[in-house]
């Protein structure tokens, strides 16, 4: 259930991808949905019914435990039953969002532009670090990472803001510049050296970061009315 549900949507993409190149695939499509066996479901519709089975699993044993009496022979296999599916449940739900946090990082990588002029080495990808969250801020010109100069705008401008995409991983924070689809690089910042502090209404993907470093403090995201500011 879990390799299944991980892939759904990859697969759905797919799906879509072939229907939309082949000619001959998408008329198998249609073909096949008008069958009396597939009782009006097309290909879409069945891909998604494991993933909707297993969601209504825990209900059903809940509604069997609720109409069974404690004393009766099967309560404890029903109970057992009902534990067992409600576990795999929560595995599904939570390999899912697992796998969507690192199907985001990849695309976060192929949209990122600018980011081996800070170091050649670096990638958004890399064993350990996982994507948890997205948001976007006002920069203060008047901000710059530990180490850099400041430029020219910083100097004449220090109390203006620029809207920034932010992109907090488990150990660093990503900062860009939208441009179109792309993103353009202008700060990663070690989470060692930075103190990130989001409203709990803005923690709607990937919940909140976690480990020692996010404690770390020298620079902080933070705002008034919601929004975050870097400052």
């Amino acid at each position: 259930y879990s390799v299944y549900a991980n892939n759904y949507e990859n697969s759905i993409d797919v799906m879509e991808e072939c229907r939309a190149s082949y000619p001959m695939f998408r008329r198998f499509l249609q073909a096949a949905a008008q069958h009396e066996e597939c009782k009006g479901l097309d290909l879409g519709g069945y891909l998604i019914k494991p993933v909707q089975r297993i969601c209504k699993y825990p209900l059903f044993f809940r509604g069997l435990l609720d109409c069974t009496d404690e004393s009766h022979p099967m309560y404890c296999k029903l109970l057992a039953a009902s534990t067992a599916v409600s576990r795999i449940a929560d595995q599904v739900n939570q390999t899912g969002q697992e796998a969507e946090n690192a199907m985001r990082s990849f695309e976060i990588a192929n949209q990122l532009e600018g980011l081996d002029k800070l170091d050649p080495t670096l990638q958004v990808v890399a064993p350990g670090r996982r994507f948890v969250h997205e948001f976007q801020c006002k920069l203060h010109y008047s901000f710059q990472a530990p180490g850099a100069k400041p430029t020219k705008e910083m100097r004449h401008a220090p109390y203006k803001k620029k809207p920034r995409e932010c992109f907090l991983f488990t150990d660093a924070l990503l900062i860009t510049k939208a441009s179109g689809d792309r993103l353009e690089f202008r700060f990663w910042l070690d989470l060692a050296e930075v103190l990130v502090s989001i409203p709990p209404s803005h923690l709607v993907s990937g919940g909140a970061a976690s480990g020692p470093d996010t404690n770390a403090a020298a620079r902080e995201v933070g705002g008034d009315d919601e929004d975050e500011t870097f400052s």
